[in-house]
């Protein structure tokens, strides 16, 4: 299963006690419901026309784009079926996170909802958007390999990855989304 491409799993729970991986690509992707989980999701979105709505914003994705969605946020995908749809997901226990941030850095800054820079959506540059694709597509390799020290470089992967993303979070305003909308303005 190293670097490969996966076949969809609706489940909504993990199996896993720290983190999993995945990597999506559908010609006619199902959707899920409106739907929440007890862990951390990073959405990384590789091609398709997606918007996605996350506790009641509607953000419209681009190629490269990361949505950051906190536990027991309601969201949803909604896919032009039209498309093909592929995109890496990575979802991180609660518990999990917060022990590699006891390590001396907060590595969950990046779901921080009461910082003012916060937003679901980061959009990475085009040189920042391949390395983080990279890191996600090396980490995927190594969460299902079955080398020898497999899951410390997986966890290494992981520590870096969220570096990244916490540094594209925490620079604030010049990432926030263009095309957004409250849907509580709307009603």
């Amino acid at each position: 299963m190293a670097g490969k491409i996966q076949q969809f799993d609706y489940r909504q729970s993990m199996k896993n006690k720290q983190f999993e991986v995945f990597h999506y690509r559908e010609r006619r992707p199902g959707s899920l419901e409106v739907h929440h989980h007890d862990f951390f999701e990073v959405y990384f979105l590789l091609s398709g026309e997606v918007s996605f709505r996350v506790e009641g914003r509607t953000y419209t994705l681009l190629p490269g784009d990361i949505l950051l969605i906190n536990p027991q946020e309601l969201h949803q995908a909604l896919i032009d079926r039209d498309t093909i749809y592929e995109r890496m997901v990575l979802w991180i226990d609660r518990g999990y996170l917060a022990e590699l941030s006891a390590r001396g850095m907060d590595l969950g800054a990046c779901f921080d909802d009461r910082l003012p820079t916060h937003t679901n959506r980061l959009h990475p540059g085009k040189t920042q958007r391949a390395e983080m694709q990279s890191l996600l597509e090396k980490l995927a390799s190594e969460f299902y390999g079955e080398d020898w020290g497999n899951n410390q470089y997986a966890e290494g992967l992981l520590i870096q990855f969220l570096v990244e993303v916490n540094r594209l979070a925490l620079a604030g305003d010049k990432h926030r989304p263009t095309e957004e909308t409250d849907l509580v303005d709307q009603v």
